[in-house]
């Protein structure tokens, strides 16, 4: 995790405090603005990783209502998850 985090990206962002009952903070890491790595901590302390993701789910999942449900409907599952 603190390998992709202490890299130099083209793109990063943050997910806005309060968005998720569960999802305490989230970061997007892209080279090239394309795919990139989602970063994120839960309500129990725990960090995952998930490879691979758009931009464009990102930019999704940062603007939902809800980026808790859209993240069990959009990307659980369907992007790799690194332990």
């Amino acid at each position: 995790m603190q390998i992709v985090q202490n890299a130099d990206f083209e793109y990063t962002d943050k997910l806005p405090y309060g968005k998720s009952s569960w999802i305490v903070t989230a970061d997007y890491y892209s080279c090239y603005g394309y795919t990139g790595y989602l970063i994120y901590t839960t309500d129990k302390g725990h960090d995952y990783i998930h490879i691979g993701v758009p931009k464009n789910i990102w930019l999704a999942f940062k603007n939902a209502t809800s980026s808790g449900s859209y993240y069990d409907y959009n990307i659980k599952r369907k992007y790799r998850l690194v332990p």
